[in-house]
């Protein structure tokens, strides 16, 4: 426990000395957590928590008690990525007795939840100047960091949906549309795969018209439906027969998306949107978008992948006009 590192100092002083009494430094960093709005937490020498700001505690870890950390380590709440490199980080500190300062750390939790902070981590010396641990102080910085993000990712789209006006204007076919679709989102808003999907007439098979990004063949491992049964009520499914956008945060959390979790883990997808794709009042398929980072999709996004998904629908209708009249 940190309070085995600390000297004892009493808190009264000597008559004859001019010097102002010091307090115990007990008594210092218990005043220090107790006030303490940023976290502040102490480790062993093996990441071990010793101690934390209640206000940490609380926040963090949804924990009344601040001692119920003691013993536990970054493996006890996080899931394993993060927990490892927080570990090495400490150890390295140790180690070698170079702090970290600042750093932008992000955080996953094992229901899939992500959180970011900055993290500063000194080590802690005794009196005889050995490491005995490590202090570091912890500030969450998720609502900033959602707002760089988003903000990126609706420029990303803007400049996607720039390109695709432009190719819609150009497309003649079906097959030209759809493909000039998937490529965009995929290339200017660095989504990490996208796909145009197409209800069968008579059945409730879901058949891509068209993909871009689809590097682990994703979409040929698993079946995709437009019904209610296990393999139509995913994302993708759902779209279609209920003629309304689905957004899946956490896809591989997420029960109604069973079906294709094994499969969605080996390509990383952690995130998708499908909104669906109409032709008059008739739905005809869906565009889904996936990511593989989670929580991906917020409200600006949703819109403007809807947005995207109307121009689809109105060159849709151009492109079968020109062939009727071809014809």
């Amino acid at each position: 426990m940190i309070n085995q590192d600390l000297p004892e100092l009493s808190g009264n002083a000597d008559a004859t000395d001019p010097s102002p009494a010091q307090p115990n430094p007990r008594w210092l960093i218990h005043s220090l957590l107790a006030a303490a709005q940023d976290g502040i937490y102490f480790k062993d020498l093996n990441s071990r928590f010793t101690k934390m700001s209640p206000e940490h505690a609380k926040k963090k870890f949804g924990l009344d008690d601040p001692e119920a950390v003691v013993g536990k380590t970054d493996f006890d709440f996080f899931d394993e990525i993060h927990a490892r490199k927080a570990f090495d980080d400490e150890q390295r500190i140790i180690a070698t007795g170079e702090p970290l300062k600042n750093i932008e750390e992000m955080e996953t939790w094992p229901d899939g939840t992500v959180t970011w902070c900055s993290t500063t981590k000194v080590a802690m010396h005794d009196d005889a100047g050995a490491v005995v641990g490590i202090v570091g102080i912890s500030r969450d910085i998720t609502e900033r960091k959602l707002q760089e993000r988003h903000l990126n990712q609706v420029t990303r789209i803007y400049a996607a949906m720039s390109r695709m006006y432009q190719m819609i204007l150009r497309a003649r076919t079906r097959e030209e549309l759809f493909n000039g679709v998937c490529r965009s989102l995929v290339e200017s808003a660095h989504f990490d795969m996208a796909w145009v999907g197409l209800a069968g007439p008579r059945d409730s098979q879901v058949t891509p018209a068209a993909t871009f990004g689809d590097i682990y063949d994703y979409l040929r491992r698993v079946p995709i439906l437009c019904k209610k049964t296990p393999e139509g009520c995913g994302p993708v499914g759902t779209a279609i027969y209920e003629n309304a956008t689905q957004v899946d945060n956490h896809f591989q959390k997420n029960p109604s998306s069973a079906a294709w979790h094994t499969e969605a883990m080996r390509s990383g997808w952690l995130s998708c949107c499908s909104v669906p794709i109409r032709i008059g009042e008739k739905v005809a398929g869906a565009l889904s978008i996936y990511s593989k980072a989670p929580g991906y999709f917020g409200d600006k996004e949703v819109i403007l992948l809807e947005r995207a998904s109307a121009d689809i629908s109105s060159a849709l209708e151009m492109i079968d006009a020109l062939d009727a009249l071809r014809h």
